[in-house]
C-alpha cells in the first residue's frame, strides 16, 4: 500500500513539498500526493511487476530516501488523475522546479506524477509580506537615485532596481 503521509519525508523536502502544495492551490491547480516515503519491500514490489527501474536493494528509490512524491490530479475537475493535457503537467513542474524540485518527465523524459528533491537549498522565495514591502522600498529609492543621482549613481540604481524587480517576479 503507498504511503501519503508527508510526515514520512525527509524534513528539508517536505518544507519544499509543502510550499509547492500550496502555491499549486494557489494558481487552482488541484493536485494531491499519491506516494511519499516508500518501504524496500515496496519497492521490490514494484520492480518485480515492471513499475520501477529500481530494485531497492541495489538501487534505490528517491521515494525510500524520504525525497520523492509522487502526485495526480483531481479526476473530477480534470476527468484522470494522470490528464493527457501537458500543459498541466508543465504548468505543476514549473512551480515545483521554483521550490527546488525536480521533475521525472524532466529527468528522463516519462514518469510525469514523479518529483524528486534537487538537493538545491530552500529558495530564497519563501519570504513574508513585510519583505516584499522592503523590496518595493528599495526600488523606490532606486527611482529617487535616478531621478536625483549622478551618471554613475544612475547606472547603480538602474542595476538594482532590475535586480530586485526580477527577484520580486521570481517570489511571485
Amino acid at each position: 500500500m503507498a504511503c501519503r503521509d508527508l510526515n514520512k519525508l525527509e524534513d528539508n523536502f517536505k518544507r519544499k513539498v509543502e510550499f509547492f502544495l500550496r502555491k499549486c492551490e494557489e494558481e487552482g491547480l488541484k493536485i494531491f500526493v499519491t506516494e511519499t516515503f516508500r518501504s524496500t519491500a515496496r519497492q521490490k514490489q514494484l520492480y518485480k511487476k515492471g513499475g520501477s527501474f529500481l530494485d531497492g536493494v541495489k538501487s534505490k528509490s528517491f521515494h525510500q530516501l524520504g525525497r520523492a512524491v509522487d502526485i495526480a490530479f483531481d479526476v473530477p475537475t480534470y476527468g484522470s488523475l494522470y490528464p493527457e493535457d501537458m500543459s498541466l503537467w508543465y504548468q505543476v513542474a514549473s512551480i515545483a522546479r521554483r521550490y527546488g524540485i525536480d521533475w521525472g518527465y524532466d529527468l528522463w523524459g516519462w514518469d510525469m506524477p514523479h518529483l524528486q528533491d534537487s538537493f538545491s537549498p530552500l529558495p530564497l522565495i519563501i519570504i513574508n509580506e513585510k519583505h516584499k514591502e522592503l523590496i518595493s522600498g528599495n526600488i523606490y529609492s532606486c527611482k529617487s537615485v535616478f531621478n536625483f543621482g549622478n551618471i554613475k549613481a544612475k547606472e547603480l540604481a538602474v542595476k538594482h532596481a532590475k535586480e530586485w524587480r526580477a527577484f520580486l517576479q521570481r517570489v511571485e
